[in-house]
């Protein structure tokens, strides 16, 4: 009797089919028997059956010569070709996908030939060398946690997906590694903070590993860390000064130090008078610290300082606390000053004379090394006083502080190019729109061009504003600003 045993590729599990029959195998008189099994490993057939020993009127067999092999297909087997095994017991035939039939004869010296043994069918499935494609794989752009969700992860396959991996490395894993899952993850925990890439991966029962499909998040669980945050313990204004036509009063106090920290970056500032932290998504987020904080009545106050980085996570706060004393009921009085060689002579008291620093101000440097350095003041942010200023090539630099010294940008603030290439520029300054913050404008050969945005930006004629001809063709004009009729705006005029 013969037996058909199949063994797939790739370190599938053997499977077996045996079909048995006895057949007499009549060779000079004599009876034959024989088993035998068939094994499929890769593209080869492995045949292999029990030799007889014994005539069929029971003798010994002694003049066996060898064996032939015939196979075919269709039931009943239709033998198309044979081959010739000699004298062998196990024999390999190299076939390709298809359902087979197998017969083996014995033949002796003399050349006679047996009977067909028992018939075996085998059914050689085709190898599986399609590899699965990953079909969709999404994260969120952002996480708050080394433990990144997964949205969503799916996987087809000609046969079937078997297994899901993802990691953070762009080589194709094997089919016999580590880490594969039966079902899609839902998640992946990143080895360290920071912008990443996943990859994912899905195979088949037949070891083909799919091409991966990949995403990029930024994870990180540790939120920012505010370092400093200071602003003056006592603000001293004036009662008489209002930022809106409606009569609603501020004070803007100025911020002395913001500064954050985080193990990845700073996403973006915030001030505010609550404790309770504002979320990551709420308005009033700024991507630079804030150099002042608006508050609506004087007294004292505590305001909080806030810093969230780019995935969300916001800080702790870091607090300070200013009293804000008003000192008069009436309108703002202005003072003189001189610009001198990059040197203020400010006079303090206001009694027009030089009483030197124990009562007047001196600031030695605001302004000195620029090129062309012209004066400017202005209540920059609506504290009620007067700070100084600098126009250069174009350039602004306002000392927001208050404090006469150049304390950067951050601090201070820069306006790089409102006036820059006006031919015989002039900086001007005033409250144009009555807000209650001193803007900037420039007057260059007869025409004025004043920011009303108070922006720092030239924003065109509408929105800003134009003034064409006011001093046109005066010869040496110097331009003039000031509230000539008590109506809270300023207006221009010309010296010449």
């Amino acid at each position: 009797m013969l037996a058909v045993k199949s063994k797939r590729e790739r370190g599938l599990k053997s499977s077996f089919y045996y079909v048995f029959a006895t057949s007499l195998l009549l060779l000079a008189a004599s009876t034959l028997m024989m088993t035998g099994a068939v094994e499929k490993a890769s593209a080869t057939i492995s045949l292999n059956w029990t030799a007889p020993t014994t005539n069929a009127d029971g003798t010994p067999l002694t003049d066996l010569q060898g064996y032939k092999v015939y196979y075919g297909s269709g039931s009943p087997c239709n033998y198309t070709t044979t081959l010739n095994a000699g004298n062998v017991t196990t024999y390999l035939i190299n076939l390709a996908s298809g359902t087979y039939c197998f017969a083996v004869t014995a033949y002796d010296t003399a050349g006679n030939e047996s009977a067909y043994s028992n018939i075996v069918y085998k059914n050689e499935a085709a190898s599986d060398t399609t590899a699965p494609t990953v079909t969709v794989f999404t994260v969120p752009a952002t996480a708050r946690s080394l433990t990144v969700p997964i949205s969503s992860f799916t996987a087809t396959d000609d046969v079937a997906v078997t297994g899901y991996m993802v990691k953070e490395s762009a080589t194709a894993p094997l089919a016999t590694a580590s880490g594969w899952s039966a079902t899609a993850p839902t998640s992946y925990t990143v080895a360290t903070a920071g912008s990443k890439t996943l990859y994912a991966w899905a195979k088949d029962a037949a070891g083909n590993v799919s091409a991966s499909r990949n995403a990029r998040v930024m994870a990180d669980s540790t939120p920012p860390t505010v370092s400093s945050f200071s602003i003056p313990a006592t603000m001293t204004v004036s009662s008489g000064r209002t930022n809106s036509p409606a009569g609603a009063t501020t004070y803007a106090v100025a911020i002395g130090s913001f500064t954050a920290t985080d193990n990845l970056s700073i996403a973006a500032y915030m001030i505010t008078e609550s404790a309770v932290a504002p979320s990551a998504t709420a308005s009033g987020w700024t991507a630079t610290a804030p150099y002042s904080y608006n508050l609506s009545t004087a007294g004292t106050h505590t305001i909080y300082a806030w810093a969230k980085d780019a995935v969300g996570n916001v800080s702790k706060p870091k607090s300070a606390s200013v009293n804000i004393i008003v000192v008069d009921t009436g309108t703002k009085t202005d003072g003189v000053a001189i610009f001198f060689k990059g040197v203020w002579y400010i006079d303090t008291n206001g009694n027009g004379m030089w009483d030197g620093t124990a009562t007047d101000t001196l600031y030695p440097d605001f302004g000195h090394g620029l090129s062309d350095a012209m004066p400017v003041t202005g209540d920059w942010d609506d504290t009620g006083v007067v700070r100084v200023g600098v126009f250069s090539n174009g350039s602004w630099y306002l000392d927001m502080k208050g404090d006469g010294v150049w304390d950067g940008g951050v601090v201070d603030k820069v306006i790089p190019n409102f006036g820059q290439g006006l031919p015989n520029a002039i900086p001007v300054t005033g409250d144009w729109n009555g807000s209650g913050t001193t803007k900037i404008g420039v007057f260059s050969n007869g025409s004025w061009y004043l920011d009303m945005k108070g922006d720092g930006v030239w924003d065109g004629g509408v929105v800003d504003k134009v003034i064409p001809n006011f001093g046109q063709g005066l010869p040496n004009a110097i331009p003039v600003t000031g509230d000539w009729n008590g109506s809270g705006t300023t207006k221009i005029g010309v010296f010449s």
